[in-house]
């Protein structure tokens, strides 16, 4: 997965044949108007899902509730709604399986 990537999107690309991993998600953590950012981008490269927060609703991807968890090999992701920057905020909490629970 990658979190608000930049526009330019070959970085991840390489990262991910070299350690030959999928790039399966992407999460923007808010409404990128301060800067341009990658995701459409990279998303139709890989095939990665866009994930965004759900309070206010963006022209591509699929709104998450806070809470949500999403699993990629041994890592747990759990949607925080953070509402500050933007209404949509969402942060990310990142946990191995192991301390998961």
């Amino acid at each position: 997965m990658v979190i608000d990537p930049r526009r330019d999107v070959e970085e991840y690309l390489e990262l991910a044949r070299k350690h030959n991993v999928k790039i399966a998600a992407i999460f923007d953590t808010h409404r990128n108007e301060d800067f341009v950012n990658g995701s459409v981008q990279l998303a139709h490269q890989t095939g990665a899902v866009i994930y965004y927060g759900e309070r206010l609703p963006f022209n591509y991807g699929q709104p998450v509730k806070d809470g949500e968890h999403f699993t990629f090999d041994d890592l747990n992701f759990e949607v925080l709604t953070t509402l500050g920057h933007t209404p949509e905020s969402i942060s990310i909490l990142v946990k191995t399986k192991k301390h998961s629970k």
